[in-house]
């Protein structure tokens, strides 16, 4: 497999809409790696896209406000994901995986369902993680209002290929 340093990563950005997330990431992967495609056709969007030689293309919204979905109906690229904003099936064709993990998408029961293959995250790697502390910063430091009161329950689920254990607190 190619190391991190091998990937080209670029993001390709639907909205003009500034944020703590598009912030943060347009500083990781750089200015030249960043595009915005707010200004042009969904169609003109993926002609840019295909142009860039893109291999693996995920779209971080699914069925939200900024979707990648109508880009991706032109099939910019070979590979086309699903991963983070809506872990469940997009119903479209031109999406071949959804990405997430066991406790989000329950391993035994919603294959046949889906209009995409299913990519697992390993148990233990959380399909949504959030930096709160950066985020939520402000609210980490204001005194808490409220108690919470926390129950455990471990139940275990055997399926042909592996053992999941999930845990509830």
């Amino acid at each position: 497999p190619p190391s991190a340093s091998a990937l080209d990563i670029s993001c390709w950005v639907l909205t003009d809409k500034e944020s703590w997330w598009r912030n943060n990431i347009s500083h990781a992967v750089g200015a030249p790696h960043f595009h915005a495609l707010h200004t042009v056709p969904y169609h003109t969007a993926a002609q840019r896209i295909r142009d860039a030689g893109v291999d693996i293309l995920v779209d971080l919204n699914g069925h939200t406000l900024g979707s990648g979905l109508p880009v991706l109906a032109y099939r910019p690229a070979p590979l086309q994901l699903t991963f983070l904003g809506y872990p469940q099936t997009t119903g479209a064709a031109s999406v071949d995986y959804v990405i997430a993990d066991p406790l989000v998408i329950e391993p035994t029961t919603v294959h046949s369902s889906y209009s995409e293959r299913v990519g697992l995250l390993p148990l233990g790697v959380s399909y949504l993680a959030n930096d709160y502390a950066q985020l939520l910063g402000h609210v980490l430091h204001e005194p808490a209002t409220t108690t919470t009161i926390a129950a455990t329950t471990t139940t275990t689920t055997t399926t042909t290929e592996r053992e999941y254990e999930y845990v509830y607190e």
